[in-house]
């Protein structure tokens, strides 16, 4: 689920420096782009703690975020989970056109006659 819907340089030269940093990047990054409630409402649907949408309206209500209605209201702001294919990039085979000892004469006739230093 992505919350950024629109991420600029800024943004990732600003997570960069965080994570450098050491601290949660992430979470602050994210909280730029949220409010504090919304935010805990993605969290609890994104983690894989909970086996139901009754457990994370339990779990936010009981953390004291507001009520069962306040959750499924910021859950539907939450934009839809996108399904995005992943792309396996793979170099192209190397072309071999001539052998290794015509390599000499390649570069000669690329370069006219190499020095000898």
């Amino acid at each position: 689920m992505s919350l950024i819907t629109q991420p600029s340089l800024r943004h990732y030269l600003l997570a960069a420096e965080l994570k450098d940093a050491d601290l949660d990047w992430k979470l602050l990054i994210l909280a730029r782009f949220t409010s504090d409630k919304l935010l805990v409402v993605a969290q609890l649907k994104a983690s894989d703690q909970f086996a139901n949408e009754k457990q994370r309206v339990e779990a936010f209500v009981a953390a004291g975020h507001g009520c069962r209605a306040t959750y499924f209201n910021l859950a539907k702001k939450l934009p839809a989970k996108l399904d995005i294919p992943r792309l396996e990039l793979k170099p192209p085979a190397p072309e071999i056109s001539a052998p290794l000892a015509d390599l000499l004469a390649l570069l000669k006739a690329r370069h006219g006659n190499l020095g000898s230093g």
